[in-house]
């Protein structure tokens, strides 16, 4: 079959180029997202707006970054979490609608619903486990990388505490060096000289045994 050649564009002609305003371009920004589990952008409705903003001022507190890329690292736990609790509403909106497409459900079609459910939808089903098991990698990945920064924040904050607390403490000057590490006194000193007075030594005589000598008394007159 021929194409219509109304349908090509003449020569020198560009084809379709898509809405060219800016509203239609905001409009048109978001047509290739149907479930919002990947991407970069977290998309929600306005309703969920002030429900997201909750969740991630949560995440927020319960980390408290400091710096922009702890933040920035917070906020991306914070989407996986929010993709995270979105997959799982979108699993219970795949039974759900099992049920709903029933005009009147039996007790044995409500029984039966989460298997049938399972055999019709399993294409969609696996898909859905595939982007839960990305987005948990993800979350994984984020928390590790958030520790570890914030470990190495603290460990240089507190090194830097230690520093100044060192730094604080008074060093001992000479003057007043303890007592254990003074010089011993000086011996003292003669008020006449300088040099130390010693004492002087007696010198003793010594004894002289003559041999053959000998001393007696003589005897009192009567």
């Amino acid at each position: 079959m021929n194409p219509d050649p109304n349908d090509t564009p003449a020569a020198g002609q560009p084809g379709p180029t898509g809405p060219r305003t800016e509203e239609g371009k905001k409009r048109t920004r978001f047509n290739a997202v149907r479930h919002g589990l990947t991407g970069q952008n977290v998309v929600f409705t306005e309703e969920e707006s002030p429900i997201y903003a909750a969740h991630s001022r949560g995440i927020n507190e319960h980390y408290l970054p400091t710096g922009p890329i702890e933040e920035s690292l917070v906020r991306l736990i914070a989407d996986c979490i929010w993709r995270q609790d979105r997959a799982t509403s979108i699993e219970h909106g795949i039974f759900a609608l099992s049920l709903c497409s029933q005009a009147h459900p039996t007790d044995l079609d409500i029984a039966g619903g989460p298997a049938q459910t399972w055999r019709e939808e399993c294409k969609e089903l696996a898909l859905l486990t595939l982007y839960v098991k990305r987005i948990d990698n993800k979350l994984a990945a984020h928390k590790a990388e958030l520790k570890a920064v914030q470990q190495e924040r603290r460990d240089a904050e507190r090194q830097a505490a230690q520093e100044s607390s060192e730094a604080a403490i008074p060093q001992p000057s000479p003057q007043t060096a303890p007592l254990a590490s003074r010089p011993p006194a000086p011996a003292p000193e003669s008020v006449f000289s300088p040099v130390p007075v010693k004492p002087a030594a007696v010198p003793v005589k010594p004894k002289i045994d003559v041999p053959g000598t000998s001393f007696r008394r003589k005897p009192d007159a009567a």
